[in-house]
């Protein structure tokens, strides 16, 4: 079916489409219009009229993010989210043949920052999750020790450490 907005008529798959890039990519509005060559506010009118029809846009999105599973999984999305909305933005500057100079240096300088905001956020929980893993591996090597030397108190080693290990 063919909506009209504007002097313009989108189907249902645009709006699908774009529905997706918000929801399932994690775009913004702005940069899904952008990529899907709507309108921002013509993407946001179609946003407000899914919510008052019950469906949330942003509450879809959140649950896609719950849905992910492991933090790994969210903080890819996040990570693939922000490179594309970098590309959609890196795109609109350099076409815009308008903007000024100075303009397209701050958004350029935002970008990076942001960029490299998502990057600094990554590595830290990457590194905690590392210093666990390494944690894991020294309890490991510890139960293999006593084992090894206390033979007799192995069962009760590998109790504690599984009730230990659920702290974890």
């Amino acid at each position: 079916m063919a909506r009209a907005f504007g002097s313009k008529n989108f189907d249902d798959g645009v709006i699908a489409k774009v529905r997706g890039a918000v929801v399932f990519d994690g775009l913004s509005v702005g940069a899904a219009a952008a990529r899907h060559g709507v309108s921002e506010h013509t993407v946001r009118q179609w946003k407000y009229k899914a919510r008052d029809a019950g469906d949330d846009w942003d509450k879809a999105r959140a649950a896609q993010y719950l849905a992910g599973g492991s933090l790994d999984d969210v903080l890819r999305q996040q990570i693939a989210a922000t490179l594309q909305a970098t590309a959609v933005t890196l795109d609109l500057v350099q076409a815009d043949g308008e903007l000024p100079p100075a303009d397209k240096a701050r958004i350029l300088a935002s970008l990076i920052d942001g960029n490299s905001k998502c990057v600094a956020m990554h590595e830290k929980l990457m590194n905690r999750k590392m210093n666990k893993a390494e944690l894991i591996a020294a309890l490991k090597g510890f139960t293999d020790f006593c084992i090894e030397t206390k033979p007799a108190l192995a069962g009760e080693m590998v109790s504690l450490l599984e009730g230990f290990g659920a702290r974890l």
